[in-house]
């Protein structure tokens, strides 16, 4: 199972040179937000990446097709088989319901047409108006619902799960092989914060590390270490060590 860094804090190539010399197998790429209107990335001189994951936009139709297009270039650039890409709005301003179908039903058709995988992150609960504008679901359980009934890979971020207050754990099974992509990170449910490091939040790592190894004899996984943008890889160095050793340990 490779276990991949990924942080918005970097350029790519600085996490790539601290996740390799960590003992990480590689990094998944964060491309550049379009709702902060962020410059563009040079993926110049990166040899080790397994997986991209699509701009974070506020995903009409016209928008998702766009970051599914892009996220797709990108990996063939890079050599990488994996894409991860937030689920499309359903937000009235951007079709409803209707846009987050057909934009599963495109990605369904992106990820046949280009022989790679294409996986539908779950979001975490909206706590502003730009994230009210993002969001496609009201819980997770719809999303695992359309996840199945349109036959698409999933992501599942633990830390998204924790602040729908949901056990993360409970959608391994759930999912079964559609799961192909894992964000870990911690959550503390009584102020509310994500995107911990594992181990300094709430979650019951062993039960869902251990479910997690049991899932990926059925079908490949990956892992994504994801820290908060507010966390600076260089200054926490002893907490990427501490947390790939305890992914290493149960996975």
């Amino acid at each position: 199972m490779k276990v991949l860094l990924s942080t918005r804090t970097h350029p790519p190539q600085a996490v790539e040179a601290i996740a390799l010399e960590l003992g990480f197998d590689g990094i998944e790429v964060v491309m550049p937000s379009r709702i902060k209107r962020m410059a563009p990335v040079n993926y110049d001189g990166l040899t080790h990446v397994y997986a991209v994951h699509a701009p974070l936009d506020y995903y009409d139709s016209p928008r998702f097709s766009q970051a599914l297009k892009d996220a797709v270039a990108v990996a063939g650039q890079l050599g990488a088989t994996l894409v991860t890409i937030h689920p499309p709005s359903a937000h009235p301003s951007c079709g409803g319901a209707m846009n987050v179908h057909q934009g599963l039903h495109l990605l369904k058709n992106y990820a046949v047409l280009h022989r790679c995988t294409i996986a539908c992150e779950v979001l975490s609960r909206p706590k502003t108006p730009v994230h009210e504008l993002q969001q496609a679901y009201r819980a997770p359980r719809y999303w695992l619902l359309d996840i199945v009934q349109h036959e698409v890979a999933a992501t599942l971020d633990t830390t998204h799960v924790a602040a729908w207050n949901e056990d993360p754990t409970q959608y391994i099974g759930l999912l079964n092989q559609r799961l192909r992509h894992v964000h870990v990170s911690d959550y503390a449910r009584k102020d509310q914060v994500e995107h911990l490091f594992p181990g300094t939040g709430d979650l019951n790592w062993p039960e869902f590390l251990g479910a997690l190894r049991q899932q990926s004899q059925q079908q490949e996984i990956s892992i994504t270490l994801e820290p908060g943008a507010r966390f600076d890889l260089v200054q926490h160095r002893d907490h990427l060590t501490e947390s790939l050793a305890l992914i290493r340990r149960y996975c």
